[in-house]
């Protein structure tokens, strides 16, 4: 795509992506708190077990992510979701972190097996979900790489095509007679003109339905996002009493689930 087109469709995109590192930032912000009050009741287990099903969530999350987008915009969509869910892994080393140091200094005073086996699953889950996100950052910038290069050699094909046409259009025919060769070349320019025209509306209309979904996805994505931001910040302070962080706790998991099948 020409420059001015694909700066107009990255600024959109760009824009959205932005929006959701900040819902992910606000979610992970709540998360810690909610693991600190928990660690603060002497609650480790609680705490390792939040940490675990958001690893896992994010996993399932990384798992529907494809390099086989059939398209660099929709590649382009793809790995700025990847960025988001990125940030969000980054955001969350130091829970993980912080949990850690509370286990070490639990464990002095208590050789807790339970506890203990709970921290290295999680740290199990932490070093998978680091490794396949890894796998999966190196595996996109290649389908990068290489959508772009066959872009590239579209474009040379066509410009090559386009010179050839030129090159038919303007050469004389020789031999025959006159008269035939010149009703053979109209012939073969108006057949040759209808099959380039008929090509040309197949790309276009397929350019138009990407165009038209991949509007209404973003119009879709931008207003979900207004009634998260707002739901995001009506939310009640992390609670010291026992059963109303339960709640909200369980609010929490819900409202990350929904958070990631977008």
């Amino acid at each position: 795509a020409p420059a001015h087109q694909a700066t107009a469709i990255r600024q959109p995109i760009t824009k959205l992506n932005l929006r959701w590192s900040q819902l992910y930032a606000a979610l992970c912000d709540k998360e810690n708190k909610v693991e600190r009050m928990l660690l603060q009741m002497g609650r480790l287990s609680e705490a390792a077990d939040q940490l675990i099903a958001w690893m896992r969530k994010t996993r399932a999350t990384l798992d529907e992510l494809s390099v086989a987008a059939p398209t660099l915009r929709q590649l382009e969509i793809q790995r700025c979701q990847l960025t988001v869910v990125s940030n969000d892994v980054h955001a969350h080393e130091g829970s993980v972190a912080t949990l850690n140091a509370a286990a070490q200094r639990l464990m002095r005073d208590d050789h807790n097996a339970d506890a203990l086996e709970k921290m290295n699953q999680m740290n199990r889950e932490w070093e998978e979900l680091n490794d396949v996100l890894q796998k999966l950052i190196l595996q996109m910038e290649r389908a990068k790489t290489e959508a772009e290069k066959v872009g590239r050699e579209a474009e040379q094909w066509m410009v090559w095509l386009e010179d050839v046409e030129s090159q038919l259009a303007t050469t004389k025919p020789t031999g025959g007679l006159p008269e035939t060769a010149e009703i053979q070349l109209d012939d073969f320019k108006v057949l040759r003109s209808e099959e380039l025209c008929a090509d040309r509306e197949k790309k276009l209309e397929l350019a138009l339905e990407e165009a038209i979904a991949l509007d209404t996805s973003m119009r879709d994505t931008a207003e979900w996002l207004t009634g998260a931001e707002q739901r995001l910040a009506g939310l009640e302070p992390v609670s010291r009493l026992l059963d109303v962080l339960e709640t909200q706790v369980a609010d929490n998991e819900k409202w990350t689930d929904e958070v990631a099948m977008r």
